[in-house]
């Protein structure tokens, strides 16, 4: 589960793959929320079911915005040559687009 979820954040932030889990990672961390639990919450988001909790929508855009600022040592979290993430707005559909 936590896998597909990963593709959340890939697909809508544009974040590499293996940012992709550290960026849930934290959401689940600074909402103390359980991983698997943000990871059925985002699938159900991404896939137009449920609205996006706000304080898991609102972490998310934090951890991709934490991730994107990481220093060039840690360059895992960032793509540049990607366009800046968009926010994931609580209640709203996911608008995940194939490039």
């Amino acid at each position: 589960m936590v896998d597909q979820a990963v593709g959340a954040p890939v697909a809508v932030h544009r974040v590499p793959p293996n940012a992709g889990f550290e960026v849930l990672r934290e959401v689940s961390q600074h909402t103390d929320i359980k991983l698997h639990t943000v990871a059925e919450t985002v699938i159900g988001w991404a896939l137009g079911q449920q609205p996006l909790p706000e304080p898991v929508g609102e972490e998310l855009d934090a951890a991709v915005q934490r991730c994107s600022r990481q220093d060039d040592t840690h360059r895992a979290c960032t793509d540049e040559s990607a366009p800046p993430p968009e926010p994931m707005r609580a209640g709203g559909r996911a608008q995940i687009t194939c490039l």
